[in-house]
């Protein structure tokens, strides 16, 4: 599931925790599913589990999980997380909008583009 790039320099902890995140906005990711034990997964990933550890603190902290005592670590179900999640992408996406914009990209080629991913994906 995750795929990790030891050539990068975005430490490894951030790329799992950016995973975590996009697996959630995808909903590969539900509401009160369990994840991997730190241990687990770090062996899964041949990393130290303490950058797991790192990874699942900052989840949550930023409300994506929450750790049950003796129970393990679980995707929240909180609408907050998932409400700053769109507010962070639509942000993205404004960005990216205004760089568009700035190289002329024509309003209907865009307009294209977002249409054929919503009919791709059968949203309306």
């Amino acid at each position: 599931m995750f795929i990790l790039d030891y050539k990068t320099k975005i430490p490894i902890y951030e790329q799992i925790q950016s995973q975590v995140i996009n697996f959630i906005a995808l909903g590969l990711l539900k509401p009160n599913q369990q994840l991997p034990a730190v241990r687990q997964l770090a062996s899964d990933l041949g990393v130290n589990p303490n950058t797991v550890a790192k990874a699942y603190q900052e989840l949550e902290k930023q409300g994506y999980i929450v750790s049950q005592t003796g129970r393990g670590t679980f995707i929240s179900d909180s609408k907050a997380a998932l409400t700053s999640l769109k507010k962070d992408y639509l942000s993205e996406l404004k960005a990216l909008l205004v760089k568009m914009k700035a190289i002329n990209v024509p309003i209907l080629e865009i307009s294209e583009v977002v249409n054929s991913i919503f009919e791709e994906r059968g949203i309306q």
